[in-house]
């Protein structure tokens, strides 16, 4: 695991978090306790992959450390938001966390699901495909200005131009299952995606080998259609998110613009289990011991949220 000192350090920093959320009024403290152990847990896995030295290039640990380092970020500033009483923007930011977990997992799995892992070197090169739609929109903008006589400042130089339209050509050539979509999974739903993972049973049967068990009651797609597509309604501000900022207290029509504890209690379990779930497949990819997370979380007083 990571250095003694360095993990004496990440003890004692969400140590004072802990103690700062006693005194919230948005939500109990048990309730901030475990999302605070897991980012505590998570961060401490992050900085033992840190301190090791690569011998052999290894393209899916690779990944996973990219996509779990981004998801512990995007985790404690769902924190942070809900310490500050905003839960319905932590909840957009747990959106993004199921959908990382989604996409590392089948790129766990895509050996099994597909029978070749190709996918993750699709993932890896869409960066291709990402800034040449920047460029594909910038000169649909370039030809609109024109055409009404409006002056255009180049967003790309030519050689930049030529670079984008060489490496998406690539991309298509390198993986025709992109298809006329351009996809980097051959499964190009993420609904399906959630749907093809269920479908291993990997995940909910856990680590047998390793004496970890599963998580049987978790459902990819249970939580892409319960959170991530219901969650969307705060993602863009549509109608559906009107109820998260009225004052049902207040005076009829009275829009919250403050802190609350609207959505805050619902946002803290989400993220909290979604970065659980991403410790255990972050640490099996990567070849860590798995019964530290489970130590670990025990050691420092894990609630395991009642089943409902």
């Amino acid at each position: 695991m990571a250095k003694p000192l360095q993990k004496e350090e990440i003890y004692e920093r969400w140590e004072k978090e802990l103690e700062a959320t006693k005194d919230l009024p948005f939500a109990h403290v048990d309730k901030y306790r475990n999302l605070i152990l897991l980012l505590q847990t998570n961060e401490i896995l992050l900085a033992d992959i840190r301190g090791r030295k690569t011998k052999k290039f290894n393209q899916l640990q690779m990944i996973s450390r990219f996509i779990t380092a981004h998801s512990y970020q995007l985790g404690a500033g769902a924190y942070h938001l809900t310490k500050a009483g905003f839960g319905s923007p932590a909840l957009v930011l747990g959106r993004s966390i199921l959908e990382s977990l989604i996409d590392l997992s089948y790129l766990w799995l895509c050996k099994e699901i597909n029978g070749d892992d190709v996918e993750r070197n699709a993932w890896v090169d869409y960066y291709k495909v990402t800034r040449h739609s920047v460029l594909t929109h910038s000169e649909v903008y370039k030809k609109r200005r024109q055409s009404a006589d409006l002056p255009y400042e180049e967003l790309f130089k030519e050689k930049t131009v030529e670079k984008l339209n060489k490496d998406f050509s690539d991309f298509k050539s390198d993986y025709p299952h992109a298809g006329s979509k351009v996809n980097w999974a051959r499964i190009s739903s993420l609904l399906k995606r959630a749907q093809a993972l269920d479908d291993t049973g990997k995940l909910q049967k856990g680590f047998p080998e390793k004496n970890i068990t599963g998580f049987p009651n978790f459902s990819f797609e249970e939580e892409f259609i319960g959170i991530y597509k219901h969650t969307s309604e705060y993602v863009h501000g549509q109608s559906g998110s009107m109820e998260s900022l009225w004052d049902t207290e207040g005076n009829s029509g009275s829009i919250i613009i403050g802190a609350s504890d609207v959505n805050v209690e619902v946002a803290i379990g989400l993220v909290a289990n979604y970065l659980l779930v991403f410790s255990y497949i972050f640490a099996h990819i990567n070849r860590l011991d798995l019964t530290f997370i489970t130590d670990e979380l025990n050691r420092h007083g894990f609630i395991v949220p009642a089943q409902e």
